[in-house]
């Protein structure tokens, strides 16, 4: 999959969402060496697209990717697993990034308004980033 970011500035968050779960899905197979994680990363990225489809129950689970209270399953959790492979920690802010941009849509759908801070904060002008850690894994 291959992601232009001129071309994700002109579509509406709504199609923002869509490509970012095609990304996400891409920089989750892409992870080698870490299996559960890329297991989790796939996970992730399946409950983001059920949200991002209408499927709110999913709400809760995903959220805990984002910010576990027990930090168990969480990104900084998996993060202290995989740091250092560059590839596995592009691969997982690409996928937190997709997720959380999907539950900031859905919360706003919902009339939700206290979030956290990496949810709120999942907007399309901080793309670029992410477009870095996509080139990481080839996927630009």
């Amino acid at each position: 999959m291959s992601i232009d970011r001129e071309l994700f500035a002109t579509l509406d968050e709504t199609e923002q969402a869509e490509l970012l779960v095609r990304l996400s899905r891409s920089a989750a197979m892409s992870v080698t060496g870490h299996d559960d994680i890329q297991e989790t990363l796939l996970l992730n990225t399946a409950l983001s697209e059920r949200l991002l489809k209408g499927d709110y129950d999913v709400k809760s689970e995903l959220m805990k990717f984002i910010e576990d209270p027990d930090m168990k399953s969480d990104f900084g959790s998996i993060y202290e697993v995989i740091n250092g492979d560059e590839k596995a920690s592009a691969a997982l802010h690409i996928v937190s990034y997709g997720c959380a941009f999907n539950l900031r849509l859905a919360a706003k759908k919902m009339g939700l308004h206290i979030l956290p801070d990496p949810v709120l904060e999942a907007l399309p002008d901080i793309a670029d980033f992410y477009f870095d850690q996509a080139e990481i894994l080839g996927l630009t």
